[in-house]
């Protein structure tokens, strides 16, 4: 059983021992079937944590495949752990497993769409692999989510400007210089750019 299923199952009886008591048609709830719902599901979240914690150490340690393995077990326990999600992706990344990386930035964008260590991580990984396409899009769809994210818009204009789109990478980078009035770099690009 998952942290989430326990918690799931400690939220439906709760939401019946309020209102369904009151219904005379409704079945009664043994109150002591929520407590055992409350404790599996208060276990698993802090045997989850304890995990997390070993992880982290293990990669502190540099030993990677050591905190891979406790960040999985994480997972077993509670599969929607978005931080123990994160730091298995960038363990990965660090050992060169970037396939695997990815897929857990996929899995983190699909229980939280806008997170956003997800969404760099993610679009990183495109960039470095060389996939300019699905990196600009990663990139913009991370600009739609903050505006006024500065690393994003500034990888977005140098992929343009390597991919001879200058025409965006002049608007990202005059976006920038709006955004960093006091950065010159970004105005004397566009002028480069021209």
């Amino acid at each position: 059983m998952s942290l989430r299923n326990a918690i799931l199952g400690c939220v439906l009886l709760a939401v019946q021992l309020g209102p369904a008591r009151a219904a005379d048609d409704a079945p009664a709830v043994d109150e002591m079937e929520v407590r055992k719902w409350y404790s599996v599901a208060h276990q698993y979240h802090k045997q989850a944590d304890q995990y997390d914690s070993q992880g982290n150490l293990e990669k502190k340690l540099e030993s990677l495949g050591k905190a891979l393995k406790y960040y999985r077990r994480v997972l077993d326990l509670d599969p929607a752990h978005i931080a123990a999600r994160l730091r298995l992706a960038k363990a990965h990344w660090e050992s060169e497993d970037f396939e695997n990386a990815a897929a857990q930035y996929d899995s983190v964008l699909v229980i939280e769409p806008s997170n956003e260590h997800a969404m760099e991580g993610r679009s990183t990984l495109l960039t470095r692999g060389g996939d300019y396409d699905a990196a600009i899009d990663a990139y913009r769809e991370q600009l739609e989510s903050d505006p006024n994210n500065i690393p994003a818009r500034r990888t977005l204009a140098q992929i343009y400007e390597q991919q001879e789109d200058m025409e965006s990478a002049i608007e990202q980078y005059s976006e920038l210089g709006r955004l960093v009035p006091d950065d010159a770099s970004y105005p004397f690009r566009v002028g480069l750019l021209y």
